[in-house]
């Protein structure tokens, strides 16, 4: 038995905490997750317009904690791929500390050999690259959006 990545793609399981993902499987997951979470938003408040603002605020409300749940699911399988248990994810709730631990990982490189948490984690497949890969157009949209917010302030030639 070798200790080499698998050479297909594991299915791509989201609602379990078991196992391992890589960087890039992370990343790609944390992205899906990001645009889900925007649209149901998107949802949620045009709902809270049409329906009573308590049946709103309660929609919201699950849609936050069931966001919150699939993002601790993710979380945790990378965490595993560290080494570490997946309760060590609720620090991302700690101001400060959270964005640093988002950021280790998503740019620790994972186990290499079978840790207490499963085998290593599947090679990735193309679409996990190039989802992942969006996070960077993602990225860049934003630093242009600061540049551009900056410049409308700048006085203008005539």
């Amino acid at each position: 038995m070798t200790d080499l990545p698998h050479e297909t793609p594991a299915p791509l399981k989201v609602f379990t905490h078991h196992g391992r993902i890589g960087r890039l499987r992370y990343l790609a997951w944390t992205l899906l997750l990001v645009i889900a979470g925007m649209a149901a938003a998107l949802v949620t408040t045009v709902l809270r317009s049409i329906v009573p603002l308590l049946v709103g605020n309660v929609l919201t409300a699950l849609t936050g904690i069931a966001v919150m749940a699939v993002a601790f699911l993710i979380g945790a399988r990378r965490l595993h791929d560290l080494g570490y248990s997946g309760w060590w994810w609720l620090l991302t709730l700690v101001p400060y500390i959270g964005g640093v631990l988002a950021l280790l990982l998503a740019v620790l490189p994972g186990n290499a050999l079978t840790n207490q948490y499963g085998p290593c984690p599947a090679v990735n497949s193309r679409a996990v690259k190039v989802i992942a890969s969006m996070w960077l157009v993602m990225i860049a949209a934003v630093v242009v959006a600061g540049f551009m917010k900056d410049f409308q302030y700048l006085p203008r030639a005539h």
